[in-house]
C-alpha cells in the first residue's frame, strides 16, 4: 500500500515537473500548436485568491503544498495540467489560474 502511494506521488511530481520543463522549453521557442488560456489580463482580485485557494485545498492539497511562488510563463501550464488531473470545472480552473498567478 505505501509503495503504491510512493510511487502515486513519485508520478504526479514527476508529471507536475514535466510540464514546468515543457513550458520553458516552448517559452524559447515560437509557440506551435494550442496553449493554455491565460484568461486574466488583469491582477487577480483578492476574492478571486482565496476563491482559487479554496479549490487548491479541496483538490491539490492532497498530494501538493500550496506553491509559494509559479513563474508567469507556466503558471497556465501548471493549472491547465491539473484542471486535466483533478477534473477541475472551467470555473475552478479561472479561480485555480488566480491563485498560480498572484
Amino acid at each position: 500500500m505505501k509503495r503504491a502511494m510512493l510511487a502515486k506521488s513519485a508520478a504526479v511530481a514527476l508529471a507536475a515537473m514535466l510540464a514546468a520543463c515543457t513550458a520553458i522549453a516552448q517559452d524559447a521557442q515560437p509557440s506551435k500548436g494550442p496553449q493554455p488560456k491565460q484568461t486574466a489580463s488583469h491582477p487577480a482580485n483578492s476574492s478571486d485568491v482565496e476563491q482559487g485557494q479554496q479549490v487548491f485545498d479541496r483538490n491539490c492539497s492532497r498530494c501538493h503544498k500550496t506553491p509559494e511562488v509559479i513563474p508567469p510563463s507556466i503558471s497556465g501550464t501548471v493549472a491547465l495540467h491539473m484542471r486535466i488531473r483533478a477534473g477541475l470545472s472551467e470555473k475552478d480552473y479561472k479561480r485555480l489560474l488566480a491563485l498560480l498567478s498572484q
